[in-house]
């Protein structure tokens, strides 16, 4: 099976009204790798966030709920930062 191209037929968005063209995926193998990156690092966002929400569930100390919701919300700042980019 042959690798995708780069771009990606799907990743090119023509305007018909003023003929403008839109990427929303990488131009090429270097930026490709990059947004694999960015898109395991917001799964490992995904996963961290219901991990810690979970543990917020068991009952812990308020010091300890202070930390676990500061770690959500560093996790969510970052997933957002990616998805303004890497929408999946």
């Amino acid at each position: 099976m042959a690798p995708d191209p780069i771009p990606h037929p799907d990743d090119i968005v023509v305007n018909l009204k003023d003929g403008s063209i839109r990427f929303k995926g990488p131009l090429t193998q270097e930026d490709k790798v990059r947004w694999d990156k960015y898109r395991s690092r917001k799964r490992e966002c995904d996963h961290t966030i219901a991990e810690l929400t979970a543990m917020l569930e068991t009952g812990t100390g308020e010091g300890m709920r202070r930390v676990l919701l500061d770690e959500i919300g560093y996790e969510r700042r970052i997933r957002d930062i990616i998805s303004k980019v890497i929408v999946d």
